[in-house]
């Protein structure tokens, strides 16, 4: 069969997104893994997009919440002009996101001062049934205000902390007291189980240096493990952990910036799209994930 996708970058972390109207029910995680796979399109997630009841919905690979891929979605949804306009360039919205009970606002805008002005106006109100505008740039910035009044923050021992969030869970190792390993996706599998964390939808064990993350990620339903280039729920986990805003260096040395205000949180950075076209996969041979 013919599947049309998108491939971007928020924040350097390789994410597809496909119509899912186009994936056959309960087959998405098996399409993940496949256009996942170095030898079709590689990524490190897949997440496919609907409009349900009017609203944008994300829906990912394993049912997951994901930050990053929430953020890509909606440089997809400002392009097909979903949202409205918020100040002069900018627009935001309305969306929901597997993981996540409610509804989330999303923001997008071709600076990071017009973001900023944007994700404000939203705080503060700012309706978002207005006029459309659309975007058609390859590289935009987006924003995700995500809620963080359910997280549960453990502190196991000194130097591993474990942040609960919807839809996700991740371990965080202070670097300067559990020092990367030299098989990092064995250490974090060994990590995974000593916290009995297989039965999470997603669980990331992340090695923190100051401001840096090295974040390794295990998705259930998709049986994937990425030393992920970008992760935008460690990043928010690491700053519930040190309980502060953050700019977080990421692997692929973007910078996600997280905003700490109450009970939410916004997650920002830039997005780029590197790809968009037509793939094509035999749906014969692909069976559910186990």
């Amino acid at each position: 069969m013919r599947l049309t996708f998108s491939k971007l970058l928020p924040g350097g972390n390789p994410t597809i997104l496909i119509p899912g109207e186009d994936v056959p029910e309960g087959l998405l995680p098996a399409f993940a893994a496949r256009l996942m796979h170095p030898l079709h399109v590689g990524a490190e997630q897949v997440g496919a997009l609907f409009v349900k009841d009017g609203m944008p919905h994300l829906e990912m690979m394993g049912g997951e919440f994901c930050v990053n891929a929430s953020r890509a979605a909606a440089f997809e949804w400002a392009e097909r002009g979903l949202f409205a306009r918020v100040g002069e360039t900018a627009v935001a919205g309305m969306a929901s996101v597997s993981g996540l009970r409610e509804p989330i606002p999303v923001a997008v805008a071709p600076t990071q001062k017009e973001l900023r002005a944007c994700r404000e106006a939203v705080d503060a109100g700012a309706p978002l049934d207005g006029p459309a505008a659309a975007f058609s740039e390859s590289s935009l910035f987006c924003a995700a205000r995500i809620p963080v009044g359910d997280a549960r923050i453990e502190r196991l021992e000194p130097g591993k902390t474990l942040v609960r969030l919807p839809g996700i869970c991740h371990v965080l190792l202070d670097a300067a007291v559990h020092p990367l390993p030299g098989d990092l996706f064995a250490a974090a599998s060994l990590e995974r189980a000593r916290l009995h964390l297989d039965a999470e939808p997603a669980a990331g064990v992340i090695w923190c240096d100051g401001p840096a993350i090295s974040p390794v990620v295990w998705v259930a339903a998709t049986e994937s493990t990425h030393l992920e280039t970008a992760c935008g729920s460690a990043s928010l986990a690491l700053a519930l952990a040190r309980g502060g805003s953050s700019s977080v260096l990421q692997p692929s040395g973007e910078i996600l910036d997280i905003d700490l205000a109450g009970e939410a949180a916004w997650v920002s950075g830039r997005v780029d799209r590197i790809a968009r076209g037509e793939t094509w996969m035999d749906a014969s041979e692909i069976t559910p994930c186990n």
